[in-house]
């Protein structure tokens, strides 16, 4: 073999062993580069391509550890980071930039810990714009815990929640969790949009959330729907104004909780136990929620309503009404001659019933027995001819008595109240019905006389099973006329008032007890002696004494 020959093969030899060895420790090289370069990161493994590089790799650097079992890197220096699990450390201090090495990122899992807090992630991608989206998170912490699914953040900052469950570490009136519809976050965290917020059939709607200065929060919402049996027996819905919430927080206002409804505003001081309510009567009717504003809404007011409340040890109520209604309302005009009105049948369906002056049974004021009237202010509402609608003295006694019972079941109302029930509203025991009774009562007042409001009211009212108005009351019990009955036939009438369907019949045993009723009245200097057809025996009263 010639010379040159035997120069080339033995060249070709070596360079070819050159690029085998080349080939054979770029592994090696690689891994000691990238270990080199980034330090906390091992490579488990690399494997060589013409177009780049993949490997698996475990990080350990303050604040994160990640195991990545498939990372490819590019000619052009793109990562693709497939799977893998991340543990986040975080302080207070972490910024939140954009990608900024191309990197790319599918399907990880991911930790993260900060102070008393640690959520878990699933799904965690990563686009080249910085972009982040997770499938579905959870996490915990001191003041809540909660899970969410399809969670988004933008290279601006900006994060978005497709859905959430948050349960609040604390007491609240209200059952959890809390599930939030739509949220997005600004990149400043100070300010919260959600779509809807929904909590034990509790939902606002349209709700943003924003930080004040001071630490306050503002919490605006364009609709609510509450459901609680003390206010309605069905869900009622705040839409027509928005609702607006501040929550105070810092000395001297901490704990404080102001909610306004258009013009009326109500606060609630936790620490104090007391809620404070100014508004005028037509900011409060108009912030009545739909299902509690008919009929007020053809009502027109003027004045002002004030009221605290005071739930402690102690309870305790003040409240100023200067309500005046204008009698232009339909409602009120159609009083003054016949007309119809709900009433409850013995199967409590509701029917329409005529009543009215002029209408058949109506009885006039001036032709019942005049020991009527006495009997119905003395036992339904002893300071009728002195107030203006509402007793706060009796407002104060219910108030005490539902917050004993855990429940309601009070209600303080007066014969304006009453008639306003009966003419206008359903017999449901709840709070909203009884703030409805509060302004039409004064409408009432405002525009009849106390005889005309008593006239209207011994009227309408139930006296047993399908039985309405003292006419055909005292027709059915006694068989005669309003104008005839004795007194103990009229006061037997009013005692039955409260529960005229349970009442037991006018047998001689009752009249009897209605007889020492009477007596104890009169003892007491709340009825003239006159009223008794004959004196008790001795001993008769001492069942209506303390």
């Amino acid at each position: 073999m010639k010379r040159r020959s035997k120069l080339a093969i033995t060249a070709a030899l070596a360079l070819s062993g050159v690029v085998l060895g080349t080939y054979l420790s770029a592994p090696y090289v690689a891994r000691r580069y990238i270990e080199k370069e980034y330090p906390g990161v091992t490579v488990q493994s690399v494997s060589l391509r013409m177009s780049g590089a993949r490997m698996a790799l475990e990080v350990k650097r303050p604040g994160i550890q990640a195991s990545l079992p498939d990372v490819w890197v590019g000619r052009d220096k793109r990562v693709v980071v497939t799977g893998g699990h991340v543990w986040l450390t975080m302080g207070d201090t972490e910024a939140s930039g954009g990608n900024k090495h191309k990197l790319t990122a599918s399907g990880l899992t991911v930790e993260v810990t900060r102070k008393d807090w640690v959520g878990f992630l699933e799904g965690v991608d990563l686009a080249e714009d910085g972009t982040i989206t997770v499938a579905r998170g959870k996490g915990t912490g001191p003041d809540a815990n909660g899970r969410f699914e399809t969670a988004r953040k933008n290279p601006d900052g900006t994060v978005s929640v497709l859905h959430a469950e948050v349960t609040v570490a604390r007491d609240l009136p209200i059952k959890q969790p809390f599930t939030l519809e739509g949220v997005t976050v600004t990149a400043d965290h100070q300010r919260v949009a959600v779509n809807a917020v929904i909590a034990d059939g509790q939902r606002a709607d349209g709700v943003t959330v924003e930080m004040a200065t001071g630490g306050h929060l503002h919490v605006l919402a364009a609709s609510v729907t509450v459901q609680h049996p003390w206010l309605n027996p069905v869900p009622v819905t705040f839409s027509a104004l928005p609702v607006k919430l501040t929550v105070a927080s810092g000395a001297p206002t901490g704990g404080m909780l102001t909610a306004e409804i258009g013009k009326a505003g109500i606060s609630w001081h936790r620490a104090s136990k007391t809620v404070d309510g100014v508004g005028s009567c037509e900011a409060w009717i108009a912030a009545f929620p739909e299902g509690l504003r008919n009929p007020l809404e053809d009502f027109r007011f003027e004045g002002e309503v004030n009221f605290r409340v005071i739930y402690g040890d102690t309870p305790s109520l003040m409240l100023k009404s200067s309500c005046k209604a204008k009698c232009d309302s339909p409602y009120l005009k159609a009083l003054h001659k016949p007309f119809r009105y709900k009433v409850y049948t013995a199967k409590n369906d509701r029917v329409d019933r005529i009543s009215g002056p002029g209408s058949v049974g109506w009885m006039p004021l001036g032709a019942l027995n005049p020991t009527l009237p006495t009997a119905a202010i003395t036992m339904e509402d002893p300071g009728f001819l002195f107030h203006k609608g509402f007793d706060v003295t009796a407002y104060r006694n219910s108030l005490v008595d539902n917050l004993k019972l855990g429940r309601f079941h009070r209600g303080g109302s007066t014969i304006s109240m009453q008639l306003a029930k009966n003419l206008w509203l359903r017999r449901d025991k709840t709070f909203g019905r009884k703030a409805q009774e509060f302004f039409l009562a004064q409408a009432l007042e405002s525009c009849f006389t106390k005889d005309q409001i008593l006239e209207l009211y011994l009227n309408v009212v139930e006296y047993g099973p399908d039985l309405y108005g003292i006419g055909p009351a005292a027709e059915k019990y006694f068989k005669l006329s309003a104008g005839s009955l004795s007194p103990v036939q009229a006061f037997w009438l009013a005692s039955i008032l409260p529960k005229p369907r349970s009442a037991a019949p006018p047998d001689e045993a009752t009249l009897d007890r209605t007889r020492k009723l009477m007596a104890y009245l009169v003892k007491g200097g709340r009825i003239p002696e006159s009223y008794l057809e004959q004196p008790p025996a001795p001993g008769d009263d001492a069942e209506w004494g303390q």
